[in-house]
């Protein structure tokens, strides 16, 4: 996401906060500092609706995973507005 995010210009990133080789939470810092304008969508297995909706982790939009159309449908529009 990084590499990519310093080649082309991106509307939105979508992160999943459970990475296996770096920190979600990193890589979500990382675009923040290098790309202030860039809109960000955090994901998670590790949380549940109510919590994906209002995490203080990433102060920003958020799925919990498992997630229906809908809800990604939903939350894309909301981090794109």
């Amino acid at each position: 996401a990084l590499a990519l995010a310093a080649r082309e210009p991106l509307a939105l990133a979508i992160v999943d906060l459970g990475l296996a080789d770096s920190s979600g939470d990193e890589v979500l810092q990382a675009l923040r500092h290098a790309h202030p304008g860039l809109k960000l969508l955090a994901m998670s297995g590790a949380l549940d609706q109510q919590e994906a909706l209002e995490t203080p982790v990433t102060a920003l939009p958020a799925l919990a995973k498992p997630f229906s159309r809908e809800q990604v449908l939903t939350s894309l529009r909301g981090a794109l507005s």
